[in-house]
C-alpha cells in the first residue's frame, strides 16, 4: 500500500532554532524580509545575499539561520500554510451559518473564497503556488492538501448527511490538488488566479467528487437550510447548484 503523505512526518528543511531572543527577532526579520521582496520578486531570484540587504543584517546571521534558499521556503510555506489554514476555520465557522443549497455550491463558496485569499498575497502565492525548490516541499504540497480536505470534508459534514465512505478524505485531499494544479498553472503564467482557472478548477474538483458523492446530498436538520426545511415542513432545497448552471450557461453559449 502507498504510505499516505500525510501520515508522514515533516521532513523539510527547517531553520536553526534560535534560543537567544536576539536571534529569534533576527529570524523574524529575514521573514519579513522575504515577504517583502516575494511582492514584487519571483521566489527564483532571491537569494540569502538579497534577505540580509532587505534585512539590515549580516549575510553571516541569514546563512547561519537558513543555509539555503530551500530552507527558507520550507519555513516561509509552513507560516503561510498555518496562515491560510487560519482563514480556512474562520470561513468554514461562517459557510456552516449559510443557507447552502448543495455540496456543490458550497465547493464553489469555498474555492472563491480561497481563490481571494491567494489573489491578495503575492507573496503566499509565490511560494505555495511558484516553483518548488526541493522534494520536500513538494511532499508539504501533499500534506498541506490532506489537511485542508479533511478540515473542508468536516465541514460538510456540519450540513449535509454525507456517505460514510472508505477513503472519503483522500478523495478531498485530491480535489484541492486538482484545484490547486489549475491554479498554479494560471499564477505562474499570469501572475494571478484568473477567472477561466477558477471555473475550470471548480468544475474539474466537482466533476472529480461526483465519482464518490451523489448529486443531491439531504440537508442536516441543524443546519441554517434544514432548520428552514424542517421549520416550514417542507422537503430540503435541491435547487440545482450554481456550478451546474454555469455549466449549462456555458454550453448554451
Amino acid at each position: 500500500m502507498t504510505p499516505d503523505p500525510s501520515d508522514a512526518e515533516d521532513p523539510t528543511p527547517r531553520p536553526r532554532s534560535p534560543s537567544q531572543a536576539r536571534s529569534r527577532r533576527r529570524l523574524e526579520r529575514i521573514l519579513g524580509a522575504a515577504d517583502t521582496l516575494l511582492r514584487t520578486s519571483n521566489i527564483e531570484d532571491i537569494s540569502l545575499n538579497d534577505l540580509a540587504r532587505e534585512a539590515d543584517i549580516p549575510p553571516a546571521s541569514v546563512h547561519y539561520l537558513f543555509p539555503s534558499m530551500v530552507s527558507l521556503q520550507a519555513e516561509l510555506r509552513r507560516r503561510y500554510d498555518a496562515a491560510f489554514s487560519r482563514m480556512l476555520v474562520a470561513f468554514h465557522a461562517e459557510l456552516a451559518k449559510r443557507p447552502v443549497s448543495t455540496w456543490q455550491d458550497w465547493i464553489r463558496l469555498e474555492a472563491a473564497h480561497a481563490r481571494e485569499h491567494y489573489n491578495l498575497h503575492r507573496p503566499a502565492c509565490e511560494v505555495l503556488l511558484g516553483p518548488l525548490l526541493h522534494r520536500e516541499n513538494a511532499m508539504a504540497n501533499l500534506r498541506g492538501n490532506a489537511e485542508v480536505g479533511a478540515s473542508n470534508l468536516e465541514t460538510l459534514r456540519r450540513l449535509f448527511v454525507v456517505p460514510d465512505l472508505p477513503g472519503l478524505e483522500a478523495c478531498f485531499a485530491r480535489s484541492c490538488a486538482i484545484i490547486e494544479m489549475f491554479w498554479t498553472r494560471s499564477y505562474l503564467a499570469t501572475g494571478t488566479i484568473g477567472d477561466l482557472a477558477f471555473e475550470h478548477s471548480v468544475r474539474a474538483a466537482v466533476g472529480y467528487l461526483r465519482n464518490f458523492l451523489p448529486e443531491i446530498l439531504e440537508h442536516r436538520a441543524e443546519s441554517p437550510v434544514g432548520s428552514r426545511s424542517t421549520a416550514a415542513g417542507a422537503a430540503p432545497d435541491v435547487r440545482p447548484s450554481i456550478s451546474e448552471g454555469s455549466a449549462s450557461a456555458a454550453r448554451g453559449r
